[in-house]
């Protein structure tokens, strides 16, 4: 099956602003283009288009926000219901690629109980590794309870350290200069 135009059309938009093929003054009319054929076809007759629309919204990232939030307030309900989602996944990260499991904890975790909230958070951050940053830096943020924001400030700790001990091929691994020890909390 093909892949609808818009979608095809933003992929490769995207692939060559990454590789640096075009300039800067044409790439945001271009990008503002294909995210508003995106949001469009969030509102689709066919499910496999807009499905593909939202993954490649998630894909395309921060840069589809403020399309996405004017999506928001859009007057069909399917456009806003998506672009909400998509746009809620956009801000802590998600991307459409990451196990069902640990997608469904991120977006319920606000509702989720305080023990369990701990216990998401350190899920996520197993799961998907340094990939949980912005999700984590959310937990920091908005952290209810001081477990919560002590569990995602000892993950975010642990990816840190776990980056700069990570040997490359070229350079083995490095001592940091300073350590910083986030202290365990205690109830």
């Amino acid at each position: 099956m093909r892949a609808p135009w818009p979608i095809t059309f933003a992929i490769c938009l995207l692939a060559a602003t990454a590789a640096g093929q075009t300039t800067q003054p044409t790439t945001q009319p271009a990008v503002s283009a294909a995210v508003r054929a995106l949001i469009a076809d969030l509102g689709a007759q066919r499910p496999d288009v807009r499905e593909n629309a939202q993954a490649t919204l998630r894909r395309i990232g921060p840069k589809a926000i403020p399309a996405l939030e004017e999506a928001c307030r859009s007057d069909n309900p399917e456009v806003r219901v998506r672009a909400r989602d998509v746009l809620a996944d956009v801000r802590m990260g998600v991307q459409p690629d990451w196990p069902a499991d640990v997608v469904l904890l991120m977006r319920h975790y606000a509702k989720l109980p305080e023990n369990e909230r701990v216990k998401a958070i350190n899920r996520v951050a197993e799961a998907i590794q340094e990939n949980s940053a912005p999700f984590l830096d959310v937990c920091i943020r908005q952290g209810r309870t001081e477990p919560e924001v002590a569990t995602a400030q000892r993950q975010m700790a642990r990816i840190r350290r776990d980056r700069l001990y990570t040997p490359t091929t070229s350079q083995p691994a490095t001592k940091p200069a300073i350590t910083i020890d986030v202290p365990e909390y205690m109830p």
